[in-house]
């Protein structure tokens, strides 16, 4: 069966879009990360009963390496191995 994105998605995945046009166009402002929080909150509670495997070394590594990347001197270190059934999104706003 082949599940198709409701409308709430799609409009989630246009503003997503939308920002990263603007940052391309415009740099990185706060104004970009603070919508970028709220689209995610949005996923989050769209999404919050769903669970799926993660392997939580490596979300860890690519939501934190974007954060290095933006502030030098962060540092961080996973100690985690394996997959775990969680909220995917709610980890990313909790990161």
């Amino acid at each position: 069966m082949i599940v198709l994105p409701n409308s709430f998605e799609r409009y989630l995945s246009a503003l997503r879009i939308s920002v990263s046009i603007s940052i391309l166009k415009h740099g990185l402002q706060p104004k970009h990360i603070e919508n970028l929080r709220k689209i995610h909150i949005a996923e989050a509670i769209l999404h919050q009963n769903t669970r799926q495997s993660v392997d939580i070394n490596k979300l860890c590594a690519s939501l934190l390496g974007a954060v290095k990347t933006i502030k030098s001197g962060f540092d961080f270190n996973c100690q985690v191995n394996g997959n775990y059934n969680i909220n995917k999104n709610l980890v990313t706003l909790l990161l």
